[in-house]
Order: C-alpha cells, then sequence, then structure tokens
C-alpha cells in the first residue's frame, strides 16, 4: 500500500514538471525510481516517460502504474529482509557486548589474590569466546546480506523481464488494433472517393406498376 502510494505522488510530481522519472539500480542490485538522477554514473541512469501514465482512462495508464508497483513491491521486500537481517543480527551483537561488559566490570573488581587471578584468567577465556563468537556472527551476516543482495537483484530482474514480455505484447496488441484501424480508414476514403467521382453504380430504380395492366386486372 505504501509503494502504491509512493508511486502515485512521484507520478502526480512528475506531471508537474518534465515527466520524467529517473531508474537507477543501487549499491544492493535492486531498481530505484525517483525524481533525480539516482546515481553519480550517467550511464547507469534510465529516464521513463510518465506522461502517458498521466492520461487518464488510458488503458496504457493503468498497465504502466501497475508495473511501477509491481517495481516497487520488489524493493520493498528487499529492504524488508535487509532491515530484518540487520536487526537480528544486532541484538546478537548487543546481548554478546553486554556480557563482555559485565565480564571487564568484574575483572576490574577483582583483588591482586592468587584466587582472584585464577578467576580473572578464567572470566578473561571467557571474554575472548565472546569476542571469537561476535566474529563468527559479523561473518554470517556479511554472508547472509550478501545472499540476500544477490536475490533482490534475481527478483528485480525477473520483475523486469516479465515487464519487458507485457509490453512486448501490448505494443504488439496495440499495432495490430492500429493496422486494422488504418485500413478501415483507408477503405472507407476510398469508398468516398468513388462516390464523389461517380465511379460507384447508382441504385437501380424501383419498379412501379403498369398502368395498362392495373386496368386489365380491373375489368
Amino acid at each position: 500500500m505504501r509503494s502504491a502510494l509512493f508511486l502515485m505522488v512521484l507520478l502526480c510530481c512528475a506531471s508537474a514538471s518534465a515527466q520524467t522519472v529517473y531508474k537507477c539500480t543501487d549499491e544492493r542490485g535492486t531498481v530505484v525510481f525517483s525524481q533525480r538522477p539516482c546515481a553519480q554514473d550517467p550511464n547507469s541512469v534510465q529516464t521513463v516517460d510518465v506522461s502517458r501514465s498521466m492520461k487518464t482512462g488510458s488503458g496504457g495508464s493503468v498497465a504502466e502504474q501497475g508495473e511501477f508497483a509491481k517495481m516497487n513491491e520488489v524493493r520493498r521486500r528487499c529492504e524488508a529482509r535487509t532491515k530484518a537481517i540487520t536487526q537480528r543480527y544486532a541484538e546478537s551483537f548487543d546481548r554478546l557486548a553486554a556480557e563482555i561488559t559485565v565480564l571487564e566490570a568484574r575483572m576490574s573488581a577483582a583483588s591482586d589474590t592468587a584466587a582472584d587471578a585464577t578467576r580473572e584468567a578464567a572470566v578473561r577465556q571467557q571474554i575472548s569466546g565472546l569476542v571469537a563468537e561476535r566474529g563468527t556472527l559479523k561473518s554470517a551476516e556479511v554472508q547472509e546480506q550478501a545472499d540476500n543482495r544477490k536475490q533482490c537483484r534475481d527478483e528485480a530482474r525477473d520483475e523486469a523481464d516479465r515487464q519487458a514480455a507485457l509490453r512486448s505484447a501490448r505494443d504488439g496488441s496495440d499495432a495490430l488494433a492500429k493496422g486494422q484501424a488504418d485500413a478501415k480508414a483507408k477503405q472507407k476514403a476510398q469508398d468516398k472517393a468513388k462516390a464523389d467521382n461517380g465511379l460507384v453504380a447508382p441504385l437501380p430504380p424501383v419498379p412501379t406498376a403498369d398502368p395498362k395492366l392495373e386496368k386489365d386486372r380491373g375489368g
């Protein structure tokens, strides 16, 4: 719902200016639509003319708005997964940081006795284990985010391919309808030209009754 609302706002803003939306691919490989150029490399920026999308009552308008909404839905799902991964690992990092803080405080409060020295060594070992666990979790997060970015790119590519196929089918249908309409208009023009030049055969006269025959029948 939010992506659809964003799309409608973007289209309305575009109609007040040049009716152009910029299409880019962000660092995660997902497709982004923006009113301003959304990448530093000009070769990676595409412009999308949304003037047809602003024409009310146009079948193309409905289709194009649907394409924008679908692509933004792909982006929304990708962002949701990215956020969920980050949040899940952040909770684990917070837990480990809290445990390390407690252990470090315990070490600071220890005295110089032999017993405390033994306990301090054990605490240091615990801290080392927690630090190692944090490193393992960080590597896992990096890998999971990389896999998610790949999934985002695959989903965006699949959606772009699907939309391209639909556009191709629509264009073919529009071209066929236009060809039929042009042929009909051409035939109508030819018929009119023939009629104007007297080339069209006049309709035969309506036969009338012979008065003599009518009189004989009456007699």
